[in-house]
């Protein structure tokens, strides 16, 4: 069990690193002519990836229910 605890701990905290939302940037670009302006926004996580806060929380959540299947497994 403590294996599992662990290693679902350490899975979550890769999760993070790889594709938590940290940082946003962003930009505009104007034009003259009207309807043709637009905005962009990203977020990335803290090596890079580009990443929105929806595939953070689905992995976290396949996670936890892998480490949940594992245990309910290891007690049968």
């Amino acid at each position: 069990m403590r294996r599992i605890a662990l290693g679902t701990v350490a899975a979550l905290i890769l999760a993070a690193v790889a594709l938590a939302p940290v940082r946003t940037a962003g930009y505009c670009a104007d034009s003259p002519l009207s309807g043709a302006s637009f905005c962009d926004i990203t977020t990335t996580s803290l090596i890079g990836l580009s990443t929105s806060l929806w595939a953070w929380l689905a992995l976290s959540v396949v996670i936890l229910a892998v480490a949940g299947w594992l245990v309910r497994r290891r007690r049968s």
